[in-house]
């Protein structure tokens, strides 16, 4: 169990540290509104966090088969729910706090939402897709 919490910890940190880093490029590089980056680069982790949930979190010690179309399916179910919290919540900020925010404010929005979303989508997916593993 404790070694479970210790993978699913760095996978959700190095997730988020990234998560947050492409949603910052996107905004500042390419000039995206804070939502749809925030969006699209929460897209880009949910797939690499999901491989490492699947194959090294949840997998480890397991000799069940590594793949279940199933559990795949109920990811992307709960993926799409916690974004739909994030991006929400991302821009109700960015509404309240106005479009000419200092980058400083951008990052704190998104630790912010991406906080609530990490804690939405690790607990339907504890309960859902992951359940008895």
């Amino acid at each position: 169990m404790l070694a479970r919490f210790i993978r699913v910890g760095a996978v959700s940190a190095v997730g988020l540290v990234l998560d947050i880093a492409i949603a910052l490029l996107l905004r500042k590089g390419l000039g995206l509104p804070l939502p749809l980056a925030s969006a699209i680069s929460f897209l880009t982790i949910a797939v690499v966090n999901y491989a490492m949930f699947e194959f090294w979190v949840f997998r480890a010690g397991d000799t069940a088969p590594a793949f279940d179309l199933a559990r795949l399916a109920k990811t992307l179910a709960t993926s799409i729910l916690a974004l739909g919290v994030r991006v929400s919540l991302v821009a109700l900020a960015a509404v309240a706090l106005g479009p000419a925010r200092p980058w400083f404010l951008d990052a704190a929005i998104l630790v912010a939402a991406s906080g609530v979303s990490l804690l939405v989508n690790f607990f339907v997916l504890q309960r859902v897709a992951f359940r008895g593993r």
